[in-house]
């Protein structure tokens, strides 16, 4: 079974967070409970591909499990999870149309997608131009943008 190395380390204004230990049980977790010919989300998202048998490291790369600071975060690599799982699977399916399995999980894959991206534009507001809802205001001015402190 492939290992994953985790940063641990500890962050000046959040110290250590139990959301970071609930990521990686939940990798391992999905680790020994798949024998799919594919990656879970989370583990696919990590290597950089899905597809369990075209996984090479780039030059010795060793994947690293980000590290999560804030319920923000966690539903941020939520919708990010998905939608490279989303886009990987849309490419492995331009060459393996008619691969079943492949077109159920593309489908599974999208619709947690959309739920992940409604629940964090819910909570957060929108994440691009492409926002599951817009309000009567316009939204991009709502919070400080990053070289005002904001992230």
């Amino acid at each position: 079974m492939d290992e994953f190395y985790y940063m641990n380390y500890w962050h000046p204004q959040y110290g250590y967070q139990d959301l970071n230990n609930e990521y990686q049980t939940e990798i391992r977790q999905k680790q020994q409970s798949n024998s799919s010919a594919f990656y879970d989300p989370q583990e696919g998202f990590v290597k950089g591909n899905l597809k369990r048998d075209e996984y090479s490291p780039y030059k010795g790369y060793v994947p690293t499990v980000p590290m999560i600071y804030s319920e923000r975060e966690k539903n941020l690599l939520n919708v990010q999870k998905y939608a490279f799982a989303v886009n990987d699977l849309n490419l492995y399916l331009n060459t393996h149309p008619s691969d079943g399995k492949a077109m159920e999980l593309f489908n599974n894959y999208r619709n947690e997608y959309l739920n992940a991206l409604r629940n964090y534009e819910n909570k957060y507001g929108p994440l691009g131009i492409y926002a599951t809802k817009v309000d009567v205001y316009w939204p991009w001015n709502k919070e400080p943008w990053p070289w005002e402190g904001g992230k």
